[in-house]
């Protein structure tokens, strides 16, 4: 026997509040349902402060732009990121400085519970500013909170945790598609750039992440023309988007593939958690329909981070009403 449960779970002033955000104009979304009740001290550390964390490993990990010292401070462990020495032709001292900086400003001016903490930063000056002679690397260091790497096939999850987790991200995806900053995607979602922090998955790496969409020509003739991914028809620029290109024309040939940023963001994260957290296996057999018909919705991309949300609540629900019915019966 299967259960399939279609709850509606929307209040009157939340199916409000998202008619709302599909009228607004994209760069105007503001979803306060993802805003975290418990603001974090983002000034806890500043330039006054930061050298009492003892650092106790250094050059824990490196990349690209960063390299990450573990430390504490009054009990509590942190994560120190500090600009990398690290050589490369391809990424120049300006580019790599130009990363860091990035997601640290990201990371400042978004809010999601599964984005990382950032407690602070210093800054008293950057290496290439015009000390020639100098041989400081730089000093530029943010802290943010400490959280253990993941191994999806290794953790030992219940149920409850595996639907827990499928909720976050499906929350996350919704955050980063109605974010203040516009809709937003992360060009370099990989299963390395999230971390567990007190039971719960969080995305450390905000640095390739922008709300520029994918441009396209709206006519097929045009001798650029290149369809839009994930067969999106290619769609006119708005007011705010054409005041950033270089269009000219009236009417402008140059249009953008409007969704092809959460759906990309929503392939991404189903590869990486959604098909290992949601397995049918790991369930009772009552919720396989459910869990069946939502991955093959996620594996075509035919699913919007709404429907996503509400699918995984019904299912959460569907397992509580299967967990008590079972009760009773016994």
């Amino acid at each position: 026997m299967y259960i399939h449960l279609d709850f509606n779970l929307y209040s009157c002033d939340k199916r409000h509040s998202i008619a709302g955000r599909k009228n607004r104009p994209p760069g105007t979304q503001i979803n306060q349902r993802h805003s975290s009740s418990l603001r974090w001290d983002r000034n806890r550390f500043n330039c006054t402060n930061i050298n009492e964390i003892q650092i106790s490993e250094r050059n824990r990990g490196t990349g690209w732009s960063k390299i990450v010292d573990i430390g504490t401070f009054e009990g509590q462990k942190l994560a120190i990121q500090r600009m990398s020495t690290f050589k490369n032709p391809k990424w120049s001292r300006d580019k790599r400085l130009y990363l860091f900086m990035k997601n640290l400003l990201m990371r400042d001016q978004l809010n999601h519970p599964s984005l990382i903490k950032m407690f602070g930063y210093c800054l008293r000056h950057v290496k290439g500013e015009g000390h020639i002679n100098s041989s400081y690397y730089g000093d530029f260091s943010v802290v943010y909170e400490y959280g253990v790497e993941i191994d999806m096939n290794a953790l030992n999850l219940t149920i409850a945790d595996r639907l827990t987790h499928a909720a976050d991200l499906a929350s996350l995806l919704s955050y980063l598609h109605y974010s203040p900053l516009g809709t937003l995607v992360d060009y370099d979602i990989k299963s390395e750039h999230f971390i567990m922090v007190n039971g719960k998955i969080k995305l450390i790496d905000l640095d390739f992440m922008n709300n520029v969409g994918q441009t396209c020509f709206l006519s097929s003739s045009h001798k650029k023309f290149k369809p839009c991914p994930f067969h999106i028809k290619c769609q006119e620029l708005n007011d705010v988007e054409i005041r950033f290109t270089n269009c000219q024309a009236v009417p402008c040939e140059v249009g953008v593939c409007r969704g092809e940023a959460t759906i990309y963001n929503i392939q991404k994260i189903n590869k990486i958690f959604f098909q290992v957290l949601l397995k049918p296996k790991f369930f009772p057999v009552g919720l396989n329909y459910s869990l069946s018909r939502l991955l093959k919705q996620l594996h075509k991309n035919n699913i919007d981070v709404d429907a996503l949300e509400k699918e995984i609540r019904n299912i959460t629900l569907a397992y509580k009403y299967f967990k008590t019915t079972k009760k009773r019966l016994l």
